[in-house]
């Protein structure tokens, strides 16, 4: 039974590991192509500027 315990807490605890992994991997996915997004917006505003 203790055993059985055991390895229900450890399934549990690695399952919450593998979902933190992914949830800060796709957070870290966003804040690159947000970084990008906003990298490419100040190149156009730069090149409007120098074709004005």
């Amino acid at each position: 039974i203790i055993s059985i315990i055991i390895i229900i807490i450890i399934i549990i605890t690695i399952t919450i590991i593998i979902v933190i992994i992914i949830i800060i991997i796709i957070i870290i996915i966003i804040i690159i192509i947000i970084i990008i997004i906003i990298i490419i917006i100040i190149i156009i505003i730069i090149i409007i500027i120098i074709v004005i």
